[in-house]
């Protein structure tokens, strides 16, 4: 289980009930929205620790171009930037970056996402090893229905004793079934909604895109993470976005390559991170490429429902792999074993034979370049038929058995 860091609240035994003397969270159209109703303390930071930057318009000018920044020389963005935006996940992610979370369908991601909801709400260890800034989490599921979303909630919420008050940090917008693009999520983020998330989670990224999208063009990709990236900036939330893997085998691909779509999706956001199912049952390796943290090494995590926990005792490096494992190639095929193997007394047709020989290990260009060498030794001979796809082959006198025949040295004839 977690480690719980969370401030204290009260207990009151479902996890879910406001704590007794809790003040009431009010409904979200009546809190402050506004840059000027921002506080950092709200979300965790002091005062005075870090503002969001200040964008422009995103209004056309009267030429219909969008306005650009003023150049800056390098000494005024040096003096203006001194330090590095405050983490959201320690090690992993901080305000106004986007990740990507990135799993196979059906390995419990979504329980992993909504673990890192709690945690950030309730400021307790992410996996129990990455700590967290509390603040406030908007989650949108696209997904699952209100009451799945509320049961898988509330066993988390029971297990990581994460009680009322953080989750009234929490809000989730339901969207299964009434879907919206992420163009028709403005308002959440941009203009009277500003600055209120410190984290917004979009589960799935698939469920939000327009109708035209192409997830495997690198431009279209390109414009889908501007738009969660100027969210981004306008509100002062860091991003997460949930995706899937491509289908096949994940284990030999690099960090970067892991999604489904267009490779843009892993250079357009600050932390890529993914998992790949571990040898071991219930368990998965996670990986990280980030961009303004160092380096993360590979961790294994376990799932204990309902959540996830990192395990020191299994081997990151023991990804699971469904690849059978490889047998080394047969070299000592000639074409005399070859006969005598795959062509008898009955005719078959050249791609049968072919058929056969693949069926039994050999490589397609093997298989025909010994069959073409028997025919030219004469071990095997060809019985022409009414036309070119009758034709067909049969044993001649001269093959032998491959035990009885004089052996060639390995390779020798391939």
């Amino acid at each position: 289980m977690p480690p719980n860091t969370a401030h204290p609240v009260g207990q009151n035994g479902d996890g879910l009930a406001p704590s007794p003397g809790a003040p009431p969270r009010q409904p979200r159209h009546l809190r402050p929205r506004t840059p000027a109703g921002y506080s950092n303390a709200r979300h965790g930071y002091p005062d005075a620790d870090w503002q969001p930057p200040r964008l422009l318009d995103s209004a056309a000018s009267d030429t219909g171009a969008r306005d650009i920044p003023e150049p800056v020389s390098a000494y005024d963005l040096c003096r203006g930037h001194a330090e590095l935006r405050p983490p959201v996940i320690d090690g992993l992610l901080r305000r106004t970056e986007i990740a990507n979370l990135i799993a196979a369908p059906k390995l419990r991601k979504t329980y992993l996402a909504m673990q890192l909801a709690l945690s950030v709400a309730s400021g307790q260890r992410w996996l129990g090893y990455f700590n967290c800034r509390r603040g406030d989490v908007l989650y949108v599921d696209c997904e699952l229905h209100p009451e799945t979303f509320r049961h898988r909630l509330e066993a988390l919420a029971r297990v990581m004793r994460v009680q009322g008050g953080p989750l009234q940090r929490v809000d989730v917008l339901s969207l299964r079934g009434r879907l919206r693009t992420i163009h028709e999520l403005q308002s959440l983020f941009v203009g009277p909604a500003a600055h209120l998330y410190s984290l917004v989670i979009l589960d799935a990224l698939y469920r939000l895109v327009p109708e035209d999208f192409d997830e495997n063009s690198n431009g279209k990709v390109t414009q889908l993470y501007d738009v969660v990236d100027r969210y981004a900036q306008f509100s002062g939330a860091a991003f997460v976005c949930i995706h899937h893997a491509s289908k096949g085998n994940q284990w030999g691909k690099s960090v970067t390559d892991i999604g489904s779509g267009a490779g843009a999706q892993a250079r357009a956001v600050h932390a890529h991170i993914i998992m790949r199912p571990h040898g071991v049952a219930d368990a998965a390796v996670m990986d990280f490429a980030l961009r303004s943290f160092p380096p993360q090494p590979s961790i294994a995590a376990k799932y204990e429902h309902p959540v996830w926990v990192r395990n020191q005792e299994l081997n990151p490096a023991d990804l699971k792999t469904s690849a059978p494992p490889t047998k080394p190639a047969d070299r000592n095929w000639t074409p005399e074993r070859f006969a005598f193997e795959f062509v008898n007394h009955n005719p078959a047709a050249k791609a049968l034979i072919v058929a056969r020989a693949c069926d039994a290990g050999l490589g397609e260009r093997q298989a025909k370049r010994l069959l073409e060498l028997a025919a030219d030794r004469g071990l095997i001979r060809l019985r022409p038929g009414k036309d070119k796809r009758q034709a067909a082959y049969v044993l001649a006198g001269k093959a032998k058995n491959a035990r009885t025949a004089k052996k060639s040295k390995p390779g020798k004839d391939i």
